[in-house]
């Protein structure tokens, strides 16, 4: 059968404002948006707006978006009640102070009563934020430098892809081992013996450019027995499974705890927030041996959209409703069966 023909794209608002974007910054857009990355031609590159899950580009071409925004938008593009939420909290009571609010202290009681790992919430604004602080708890607390890790895990020196402009000082203190692999992550405990500050892992693997491995518990808790054997912190980067893979992260999903998280994109439907979460003793480092401090962190509008978002998550049952559409819509493309709908998680209330 001859494949189906469809009209090419009209593309002409987005390729001259990508032209004027060029003259005006490096590369026009940043990084994993520039369209090298995809089918140059044959994808938008400026959104003019979206709704539900679709966006709808400068041109007029709606589309679904599979990719969520790169995951933050769980709820779908304005999503009223978090978006009301976040208006009467500038409205009737601002959100940036050299002070913090009392929504700081209510989103962290929240996020401690749903991530099995959190004893104590540091709220952050990135992914990288989160990660990179991270690493800094776990070297406070270790008194160690060297970092094992496996998945991307942001832009910062630490763990960039591309190392231009990253210090090979820098580069040569974190060290990667290959995911689904003890063997991979004991050697790498062995050559850098003594001297590891923590692990960090992101539990769901996904490799750049590699297809997604859904972990075992029996990996999970190899992993962690590894590294307290070898004294160092098991951190889990759920900035991409973080009330998603279930509201408690895949830690809670696959039932084996790490000493700190890294959670963001789903946590607030697209409003710019991130967090570490972790056991006191570990966490209790930032109180003054180990700094942290931004004007911006403590802004209360993403803290509110945070709240919202989790209110909606747990009364809707979302991260139940995603698992079983994801897993009906990748049998339909594997044109297999779905499994029965008992495999779904339970959430506590």
């Amino acid at each position: 059968m001859a494949a189906k023909e469809f009209p090419k794209l009209k593309l002409d608002k987005s390729m001259a404002m990508f032209e004027e974007a060029k003259r005006l910054s490096p590369g026009g857009v940043m990084g994993i948006r520039r369209p090298y990355n995809f089918v140059q031609g044959e994808y938008p590159i400026f959104i003019d707006r979206g709704y539900g899950g679709h966006i709808v580009d400068v041109d007029g071409n709606d589309y679904i978006d599979m990719l969520c925004a790169y995951g933050p938008i769980i709820l779908g593009y304005d999503e009223k009640e978090v978006n009301e939420a976040v208006k009467r909290q500038m409205d009737e009571r601002g959100f940036c102070f050299s002070l913090v609010q009392p929504a700081q202290n209510e989103l962290e009681r929240r996020v401690v009563d749903l991530v099995p790992c959190a004893e104590q919430v540091i709220p952050v604004k990135t992914g990288s934020d989160a990660t990179t602080l991270a690493l800094r708890i776990a070297r406070g607390y270790t008194d160690r430098e060297v970092v094992l890790r496996c998945g991307y895990h942001g832009w910062h020196d630490w763990c960039v892809e591309n190392h231009g402009g990253v210090p090979a000082s820098t580069l040569a203190l974190t060290d990667e081992f290959e995911y689904g692999s003890l063997e991979s992550l004991e050697a790498k405990l062995e050559a850098h013996k003594g001297k590891v500050a923590c692990v960090i892992i992101t539990p769901v693997g996904h490799p750049l450019a590699k297809p997604v491995e859904e972990p075992t518990k029996a990996y999970l808790e190899g992993v962690k027995e590894l590294a307290h054997a070898h004294g160092a912190v098991l951190v889990f980067d759920e900035i991409r499974t973080g009330f998603r893979a279930s509201l408690g992260g895949a830690q809670e999903r696959y039932g084996v705890t790490p000493d700190l998280g890294t959670f963001g994109k789903a946590m607030a439907n697209g409003y710019a927030i991130s967090c570490v979460a972790g056991k006191r003793e570990i966490m209790q480092v930032c109180e003054s041996k180990v700094f942290v401090s931004s004007t911006f962190f403590p802004n209360s509008l993403e803290m509110v959209a945070a709240l919202k978002t989790m209110e909606i998550l747990v009364r809707e049952d979302v991260p139940n409703s995603i698992w079983k559409r994801g897993t009906k819509f990748l049998a339909e493309l594997r044109g297999e069966q779905p499994e029965p709908a008992g495999r779904a998680f339970t959430m506590p209330r």
